[in-house]
């Protein structure tokens, strides 16, 4: 009933503010949002206490207080100090034992979700100020991260515990098997905007899909950041995911899992070939001609089984550059390898933060002995 009150208030003052000579009725209206926004928790609590322990504290200067109180002489009375007006902080909400990580309102705005390093997720009713049902308990580590569905429907929670869970918002329950994959920490977790997907950030350094109704990883992780991944976000059109790092910010083009940019990285350009030949060519440089010029033996079954992501052409902590079965294409050198590109890349931001490599007239493979020039 109290939430109902603010919104039956609220059309009053709406309508109200196209009207002519009612500036003090809708100056007690507002003040009457207000009081419920400022005391409903006090007031869902026992209702005499809307009187004992709201009224005196309504700011002094609120045309609400000044018409009310003298009617109330028997009540507590603020003595010196108290409110001038309104405070901006309208509601403390306490339930969690330990450090509060993240919070999310839900789409309508109605609710609050809360996770806390006592490793429970909370709801909240935003104009009660009161928490909705039990926490929702399962983790069994720190909880960092929380987000609503974009229907609401839905809680999302990431943990210490390097796990994933979703939860029922009316039932108050987990809903599936955690989903599992990450090796340490989730630091960040976000629904896609139709609420088909989920991505989550971890600090095994990787971003990793997930199909909602499935409760399973969709492909391979997203590899590219060196550090802690701390935060994820989809695109509005949810077709990019966006990770921020302890490294540097990475885009990924989620949905064939290509990264599209990144701060630093390399360049991947897919340009046509000339010849009408679908080619992929690896180029480690900011000019598209300085790609290797024959890529086919090293990619192309790669791409036309569309193996994981996690298997292309990329470097290696020992520093080789490897095609998806292994293959060696080069070694780098530790100093230049960090930062290095992935071969997915569209940009690098800024240019001349790593090293360029021109493979335009390098062979490989079983061509490698070609590399020597004689000269007659």
């Amino acid at each position: 009933m109290v939430g109902k009150g603010v919104d039956a208030l609220g059309r009053v003052a709406t309508w109200l503010q196209g009207q002519g000579g009612f500036k003090d009725v809708l100056a007690l209206v507002e003040d009457g949002i207000k009081l419920i926004q400022n005391f409903s928790s006090v007031i869902v609590h026992s209702t005499p206490h809307l009187y004992a322990s709201a009224l005196p504290f309504i700011p002094s200067n609120a045309l609400l207080s000044m018409m009310i109180l003298p009617k109330f002489p028997r009540l507590a009375r603020v003595a010196v100090g108290g409110l001038k007006g309104w405070p901006v902080e309208q509601q403390l909400l306490q339930g969690h034992v330990s450090t509060v990580n993240s919070v999310a309102f839900s789409p309508d705005g109605k609710r609050i979700v809360s996770g806390s390093w006592d490793n429970t997720v909370r709801v909240w009713d935003v104009e009660g100020g009161v928490q909705i049902g039990s926490p929702l308990e399962g983790h069994t580590d720190k909880v960092n991260s929380v987000a609503f569905s974009p229907d609401g429907k839905r809680i999302l929670s990431g943990s210490w515990d390097r796990t994933v869970r979703v939860w029922d918002v009316e039932e108050g329950v987990q809903i599936g098997n955690p989903l599992e994959g990450h090796t340490s920490a989730v630091g960040s977790v976000a629904f896609s905007p139709d609420g088909k997907r989920i991505a989550s950030g971890s600090q095994d350094r990787t971003v990793r899909v997930w199909d909602v109704e499935g409760g399973v990883q969709i492909g391979s992780p997203l590899e590219g950041n060196t550090s802690f991944v701390n935060s994820v976000a989809f695109s509005p059109d949810g077709k990019r995911i966006v990770s921020g790092s302890w490294d540097r910010t990475v885009v990924w083009e989620h949905e064939v899992f290509i990264m599209v940019a990144s701060h630093p990285s390399c360049i991947f350009h897919p340009f046509p070939p000339s010849d009408g030949v679908k080619r992929y060519p690896i180029c480690f440089s900011f000019d598209p001609s300085h790609a290797l010029c024959n890529s086919n033996p090293l990619v192309d079954v790669f791409m036309q089984q569309r193996a994981s992501l996690g298997e292309a052409v990329k470097i290696h902590d020992d520093g080789w550059i490897k095609g998806p079965k292994g293959q060696l294409l080069l070694w780098i050198p530790p100093t230049p390898r960090r930062p290095f590109y992935s071969m997915w890349t569209t940009a690098v931001f800024p240019r001349g933060c790593c090293i360029e490599l021109d493979l335009s007239q390098m062979v490989h493979g079983k061509e490698w002995c070609k590399c020597f020039y004689i000269t007659r």
